[in-house]
């Protein structure tokens, strides 16, 4: 496995601030919940107050304060990650235009 390059915080944060309503419309909260507690990116309190959510759009929308507000470049990269690894091509499209934005960033 190759070594990644680093993101950083603040790289993180603006791309996903650049493609905020992307995010709310395409991330496909319920199927990656079980993954992103597994993979400690949310806590089990975060993933049960995801699920309460009762529209998809307020689901994504939790889940992006918690990745805008509370984690860092580490697990954005991971968040990234599973994005690609989604069978729908426009939802891998967007993890891997995330990971290219937040890269070429200069946070």
């Amino acid at each position: 496995m190759t070594q990644q390059i680093p993101i950083s915080d603040e790289q993180a944060y603006q791309a996903l601030d650049m493609h905020s309503d992307d995010f709310i419309r395409c991330v496909p909260t319920d199927e990656l919940l079980f993954k992103l507690e597994s993979k400690q990116i949310i806590s089990g309190r975060q993933k049960v107050e995801i699920k309460a959510c009762l529209h998809k759009s307020d689901k994504a929308e939790k889940l992006f304060e918690i990745l805008r507000n509370e984690r860092g470049g580490k697990e954005f990269m991971i968040f990234c990650q599973l994005l690609q690894q989604v069978r729908v091509t426009i939802v891998q499209e967007f993890g891997t235009t995330l990971l290219r934005e937040a890269r070429s960033s200069s946070g």
